[in-house]
């Protein structure tokens, strides 16, 4: 706290707190109001944004945060299936990520929702449900489409797929191993998946950054990058089901699919680019970031 007064005081206003779980025993809904009350008797008026595993938010301490400073969070919501949280090892039931949302939403947080989509046991029930719930929960800031768990070397997820030979080669310059998918229809909802995210991928990371890397922006500023980045997010579930109706009939030509839909969106696409880049320049912002690595 002394040292978020002290560069508050040089005139810093915004900041990223880099824990992966801000809210982990011993700290509580107590203590969340504590920092609130601390950050308020000081003073300080600060954006922060944070990271919060889903089954530690409740709206007691959501609503201590907000009054702390608080206006985004990233969380790892994965999946919308089940099935595929309890295959993937992660503590949160779906009940509880929908929740968390919930809270979210009514506290007016933004949120970074992290998805992994595809690992090798993925279906196309799971990718319907995702869809569903991706579409009900538009409002979230996501980055992009497409995502798939990591397989990097040494650990246990990595382990299983060695296991069960599903790794198809070494590495693919990231330090992740690819595998082999469970079934043609899946396979081809993650061909046309990752190829339409790479048709608009700088476009998904500079829409997204203003918020996700925070800035000292306005709250109008902040209202306007998030409509730009849910515009983007509905044009994706659009893509989306029509690719699953696509693939479950048999349709294989995915590439054609993904090609035609990318030409016919080409001018929706420009125009959502030139947006973006006009909010960048009423902000003042530059963005340089480099390329995705993931999509080379």
């Amino acid at each position: 706290m002394d040292e978020l007064e002290q560069v508050s005081r040089l005139g810093a206003t915004c900041f990223k707190v880099i824990d992966d779980s801000l809210i982990e025993p011993p700290r509580d809904e107590l203590w969340c109001r504590e920092l609130a009350d601390d950050i308020q008797s000081r003073g300080l008026r600060v954006r922060l944004r944070g990271s919060i595993r889903a089954d530690r938010v409740t709206d007691e301490a959501i609503r201590q945060l907000k009054r702390a400073g608080f206006f985004a969070f990233s969380c790892g919501i994965e999946n919308y299936s089940e099935s595929a949280l309890k295959r993937m090892a992660k503590s949160a039931r779906v009940d509880q990520n929908l929740q968390a949302l919930d809270v979210f939403k009514k506290h007016g947080i933004y949120v970074q929702a992290g998805h992994i989509l595809f690992d090798h046991g993925t279906t196309m029930e799971e990718l319907r449900e995702n869809h569903r719930r991706m579409s009900d929960y538009v409002w979230t800031i996501s980055k992009g489409i497409f995502s798939e768990m990591y397989a990097a070397e040494g650990t246990p997820f990595t382990r299983l797929l060695r296991k069960r030979n599903l790794i198809d080669a070494n590495d693919d310059g990231t330090g992740n191993r690819n595998y082999r998918l469970a079934g043609e229809d899946v396979v081809q909802a993650y061909t046309g998946l990752k190829r339409w995210h790479k048709s608009h991928l700088r476009l998904y990371d500079k829409a997204i950054d203003a918020v996700s890397a925070p800035k000292a922006l306005e709250d109008e500023e902040l209202v306007e990058f998030h409509a730009l980045a849910t515009e983007l997010r509905r044009h994706d579930l659009a893509f989306m089901e029509l690719l699953l109706e696509a693939v479950e009939p048999g349709e294989h030509d995915v590439d054609g699919l993904v090609d035609a839909q990318v030409a016919r969106n080409k001018i929706k696409y420009q125009t959502l680019a030139t947006r973006v880049d006009h909010a960048y320049a009423s902000a003042g912002l530059v963005y340089d970031a480099d390329a995705n690595p993931f999509f080379g």
